[in-house]
């Protein structure tokens, strides 16, 4: 396994190869300090760095939403939503602050493997029917990025933490 530098990133969690491979190339520069805080909800804006830095793409923000003005990660969610890996939260809004949710992250990853609009031969999650991201969950599901829970659901909609998010990332990659 690899080293962090995070000290509340324990070697015997789950996550911890995760995090530290993502740290070692690079992907998480966002997280300043010592404290990654795995169980602690991860943002948009912060998921559109943690993929813009994986993708290697940077965009000049042109100032098209109100929350997103003077925000450090400003290039980062021009370059994902000019890509199509993530969509605004509204008309003049990106949700910057706001949490991602499971659908998000599944609907970025999805987009990069170009299997966002991918009708699922079969459906394996018993809530995901009427969501906008139905597509990228079910065929994250399949191809094993993406994990269902115990009761058959997906929970599109719940928020998703800084550690789920990095283990869902480097699996993206194969890692």
């Amino acid at each position: 396994g690899f080293e962090t530098k995070y000290t509340d990133v324990s070697s015997d969690t789950w996550y911890k190869n995760s995090v530290a491979f993502l740290e070692r190339i690079g992907v998480l520069n966002m997280f300043d300090g010592n404290k990654f805080y795995p169980d602690k909800n991860i943002t948009r804006a912060e998921l559109a760095s943690m993929i813009a830095n994986i993708e290697g793409i940077t965009a000049t923000y042109r100032g098209q939403f109100s929350d997103v003005n003077n925000h450090w990660a400003a290039n980062y969610i021009q370059a994902v939503v000019d890509r199509g890996y993530m969509k605004p939260a509204g008309y003049s809004s990106f949700g910057a602050q706001s949490y991602a949710t499971r659908a998000d992250l599944a609907y970025a990853i999805a987009a990069i493997l170009d299997v966002h609009n991918l009708e699922p031969i079969f459906v394996s999650a018993t809530d995901t029917k009427n969501n906008e991201a139905r597509c990228a969950v079910e065929q994250l599901l399949r191809l094993g990025i993406m994990d269902g829970y115990s009761d058959g659901t997906a929970k599109p909609n719940s928020n998703i933490t800084r550690a789920e998010a990095a283990a869902m990332i480097v699996r993206m990659l194969g890692e």
